[in-house]
């Protein structure tokens, strides 16, 4: 703008851009130059203004977000949600994805409020929030819709699995107690679930079929989830089923132990076990194969692997006069037992009160349980092994394989999986591959331990690479703890030199 003073003009210029401070930080800035010009438009003299907006533009910035996000729980509120619903369905129509809406409402949460007061409830809504961010993958969304009810937006879903997956993982999230000064609360949701396109092709009919199904679940059973889809809700059903009736044979006492011998190689001493679970019901003796994938992510794993560690304490203790006290039993142990908050405590409590050493019960842990949550998988292996416990990562080879994994977690010895072995007398190849696995393992300080032994010829080889822990049908099937005994007192008496 120019704005003429007698012989002279004044030229302004103006606008926002941003500084750099010395320190290196930007900063918006409001710039006003005022240019005083004479005779032949020379400058005479220049007037610069500068304003340090920040403060305006980050207040702007946080009403701009206010009007998208709950200010309880800073989670997108629901005009955000249906804008973003709208652009995920949008995506699933161009490349033909799935994705699923699921209505997360909180139990009983009136009652807290009126119990504890709105303090204490709007405090337990903002611990379920952060339980809500970490449980889910960064491309999902999670959205505070109204009072005690979220959504949890999944943008690509390969199948219902996942779905059921993400529902018990959150299920399980919220259920864990929360401290709320002097007030402990254990806090339960019911989840209903609608997936695109099957329940649905706008954001209005996925949001309003996935709390329709909510309160089918919240009428049939409080804390579950349900399918808007019925096909899928008969599958949920099944799977229902089966967790009951595991839950009741855990109870009483249809579920027993079986071991299986865990052989040093350079020895072939039996140095230890290999708990594995079976199910003797209706005249049948059932593998975990017929029941644990309907059973896998569930609570029902808490139960059951509460049994199998305090079984397992229990039998060794019993028969102390016949192991000794280097013998050590390996239990499975499912990412949901270790994601309890008390799993270490519960595991090393249970062998104090048999009297047994943390050395005596190693955990077994897979790859896939570990990377559910990194950190706190690693936590948990330090705990234990601070404890003197020994941790085995099993079945390497079928999950990620990772070297990172095998670096960063720090357990003792890596089991690698048997169909690594299946070949190896026949097959240049996976000679060089086991060679190579247990080297590997070797080289970053771990032991190893190799499954599916089923031939002598096996045996020598791995005796060759320095592999020092082998289990396989030729060296024993698992059977029960007594049977086990009694071929573990046989081969001592074998082994052992004549007077």
């Amino acid at each position: 703008h120019e704005h003429p003073f007698g012989d002279l003009v004044v030229v302004q210029l103006g606008g926002e851009l941003q500084l750099q401070r010395a320190d290196g930080a930007s900063i918006p800035v409001l710039l006003s130059v005022r240019s005083i010009r004479g005779s032949g438009r020379a400058a005479r003299q220049h007037l610069l203004v500068v304003r340090d907006v920040s403060d305006i533009r980050l207040t702007q910035e946080r009403l701009e977000h206010l009007g998208t996000h709950d200010p309880l729980t800073d989670l997108p509120n629901r005009s955000f949600l249906s804008e973003s619903l709208i652009r995920v369905i949008r995506s699933c129509e161009r490349h033909r994805h799935k994705a699923a809406v699921l209505f997360v409402d909180i139990d009983h949460f009136k009652d807290i409020n009126e119990t504890h007061g709105h303090a204490t409830g709007d405090e337990l809504l903002r611990h379920i929030a952060d339980r809500l961010r970490t449980n889910l993958r960064a491309e999902d969304m999670i959205s505070r819709f109204g009072g005690d009810e979220f959504v949890i937006v999944l943008g690509t879903i390969k199948d219902s699995d996942q779905v059921v997956d993400v529902a018990r993982r959150t299920l399980f999230a919220i259920r864990e107690p929360v401290s709320i000064g002097p007030i402990r609360i254990r806090p339960s949701a019911t989840i209903g679930a609608a997936l695109y396109p099957e329940s649905g092709t706008t954001a209005e009919d996925l949001l309003k079929n996935a709390d329709a199904a909510m309160y089918a679940a919240k009428r049939s059973e409080r804390g579950s989830y349900r399918f808007h889809d019925p096909a899928m809700n008969d599958a949920v059903h099944v799977r229902v089923a089966v967790q009951d009736r595991v839950r009741r044979g855990v109870r009483s006492g249809e579920f027993e132990l079986f071991w299986q011998p865990i052989v040093q190689v350079d020895s072939g001493r039996i140095v230890g076990a290999e708990a594995l679970l079976r199910w003797r019901r209706g005249g049948q003796l059932l593998s975990p194969d017929a029941f644990l994938p309907q059973v896998d992510g569930s609570h029902v794993m808490n139960e059951i692997g509460a049994w199998v560690i305090e079984t397992t304490a229990e039998t060794l203790a019993l028969h102390d006069d016949v192991l000794p006290s280097s013998f050590q039993v390996s239990v499975n142990v499912s990412s949901i037992e270790i994601s309890q908050q008390e799993f270490v405590d519960s595991v090393l409590r249970t062998e104090r009160n048999h009297a047994l050493e943390p050395s005596r019960i190693c955990i077994e842990v897979t790859e896939t349980a570990l990377v559910r949550d990194f950190e706190l998988a690693r936590r948990v292996i330090a705990a234990l092994r601070a404890e003197g416990a020994e941790v085995h990562l099993d079945d390497f080879g079928v999950g990620y394989s990772s070297l990172q994994y095998l670096r960063e977690f720090g357990v003792d010895y890596v089991k690698l999986d048997r169909s690594f072995v299946a070949d190896v007398t026949a097959s240049d190849r996976a000679q060089a591959l086991v060679r190579g696995f247990v080297d590997l393992a070797h080289g970053l300080g771990l032991g190893t331990v190799i499954e599916g032994v089923e031939t002598a010829e096996q045996v020598e080889f791995l005796r060759t690479i320095g592999c020092e822990l082998m289990q396989g049908y030729h060296l024993g099937r698992p059977v029960p703890v007594e049977e086990f005994l009694a071929a573990y007192r046989e081969h001592e008496r074998s082994a052992s030199p004549s007077p």
